[in-house]
């Protein structure tokens, strides 16, 4: 179907001046000034703690929605909420709230979590302005922030002749560096929390289905594989930027439970996208070219490929020339791939920025002509080995731009030295949107209001799903 034509809308680089300051001091926050703020999940760690406060420090009222106790140790700040009802109950409860307590904008983490899911119907049904973080779409430097939804569900246009012109000079980046270990931390922290308070929270059920018993386990055995493979990805790594540079393929696996690709991939699980990958690359690639698969960082403890890539590679007569890579350089890899190939993972944003072609087997924000190659499923993954095409730079340059711009927030969940600058951005960005949208946000810190919870009957059940827990443990 031919591309309709649309004005390209420019990119102003809009509250440039933030910057995430450093281990001692941060720049002064102008934070906005929303009205009621509710938060539901925020990523494993203290992320959501600190913005809870610090948005209460620039005059909002914040209610702080709690579903297990993992939530709780971490979202210390504003009206500590406990929801213990069951998920049926969860959608007629937070309306009710939202009725009750008229919150001016919702924030959460992730889209697809069936809290979440609810949450965004709600909101969509009450008109509430609501807002889903997201890791970062450009890693390891930024955090993603959306209106409505994140990933497939972005706001961002699918229609290449929408992206403009950039205006202004761009903002100050922070360098954040790896966030492996302050991941791994936060995560291991999270599920012991949340297996000890499961007495407490009898009918929460993550919307990830894993022991809870063996997670942190799983986080362990994370690092060891990371660790065991380091000197073999190595070697391997240099061997294939000094000889095979541009003669390579990469195939980026995602976490297996990852709800985007759950959701929005098409119906490609990791298992399928590599045993199809394999005998594809076997029956169609040109000769002297290597198949790199590379794990997930956060998906090496929970998963191993390692005997299904050896069964699969002997049978189709490739094993020599099929690689599994716990660890390696992504940025490096790409720069000297041949292509990449994905269900919908953000390193393809990598893979643009270094001019490696991508081919996408499900939905994404990033599913535009230009940026990924035509095709759909097996049929265009056959053709992307034997010409996987170029992106088009300058359509990626405006495309990287509006995310910085519109969708990305420089620093990281996991570095608590970034949190006041970051915060200070997002709350920037809300106000900004409200003063957009017709609605009235200062900018500017005052002290907030003396509050007195009242919990009213409308949203009260026959079990204790609301508390008054203020404040931190």
């Amino acid at each position: 179907m031919p591309l309709q034509s649309v004005r390209p809308e420019p990119v102003r680089h809009e509250c440039a001046r933030r910057d995430l300051g450093n281990d001692v001091g941060m720049t002064q926050s102008r934070s906005g000034v929303l009205g009621t703020v509710l938060l539901l999940q925020g990523p494993v760690g203290g992320f959501f703690g600190a913005l809870a406060r610090q948005a209460e420090t620039a005059g909002n009222t914040v209610i702080n929605v709690h579903f297990n106790l993992a939530d709780r140790l971490s979202k210390s700040g504003g009206e500590m909420i406990a929801y213990t009802g069951t998920e049926g109950e969860w959608e007629r409860w937070l309306e009710a709230l939202c009725q009750d307590r008229k919150p001016d904008v919702v924030l959460m983490f992730g889209d697809r979590r069936p809290v979440h899911v609810a949450a965004c119907q709600v909101a969509d049904r009450l008109g509430i302005p609501l807002y889903s973080f997201e890791e970062g779409y450009l890693r390891p430097d930024f955090v993603t922030l959306e209106r409505g939804g994140n990933n497939a569900r972005s706001p961002l246009p699918r229609n290449p002749l929408a992206y403009g012109p950039i205006f202004g000079p761009e903002p100050k980046v922070i360098r954040v560096g790896s966030t492996f270990w302050g991941m791994t931390l936060a995560a291991c922290a999270y599920f012991i929390a949340l297996a000890a308070g499961k007495r407490l929270y009898p009918h929460y059920r993550h919307h990830r289905i894993r022991p809870l018993g063996s997670e942190a386990g799983n986080w362990l055995r994370n690092v060891a594989r990371k660790l065991g493979a380091h000197n073999r990805d190595t070697r391997l790594q240099e061997w294939l930027v000094a000889e095979r540079s541009k003669a390579f393929f990469v195939v980026a696996l995602q976490v297996h439970d990852d709800l985007q690709a759950v959701h929005h991939g098409a119906g490609w699980t990791q298992e399928r996208l590599v045993e199809n990958a394999i005998l594809s690359f076997a029956a169609h690639a040109p000769p002297g070219t290597e198949l790199v698969l590379r794990s997930h960082p956060y998906d090496r403890g929970h998963r191993s490929y390692d005997a299904l890539v050896a069964k699969v590679a002997g049978a189709a007569g490739v094993a020599e020339r099929v690689h599994l890579m716990q660890s390696g350089h992504g940025p490096t890899l790409l720069m000297h791939a041949r292509g990449l190939v994905t269900v919908n993972s953000t390193m393809a944003l990598s893979a643009m920025y270094h001019g490696c072609p991508v081919y996408a087997l499900g939905d994404s924000f990033y599913r535009i002509p230009g940026l990924i190659a035509a095709g759909e499923g097996e049929t265009g993954m056959a053709a992307f080995w034997r010409e996987p095409g170029e992106i088009d730079a300058n359509l990626y340059q405006a495309f990287a731009a509006r995310l910085r711009s519109q969708v990305l927030i420089n620093g990281s969940f996991y570095r608590r030295r970034h949190w006041a600058g970051m915060i200070d951005a997002v709350l920037c960005r809300l106000a900004s949107d409200a003063v957009g949208a017709g609605q009235p946000a200062a900018l500017e810190a005052v002290v907030p209001p003396a509050r007195v919870t009242v919990m009213p009957a409308a949203y009260a059940s026959s079990e204790p799903v609301l508390q008054d827990e203020r404040r931190a443990c």
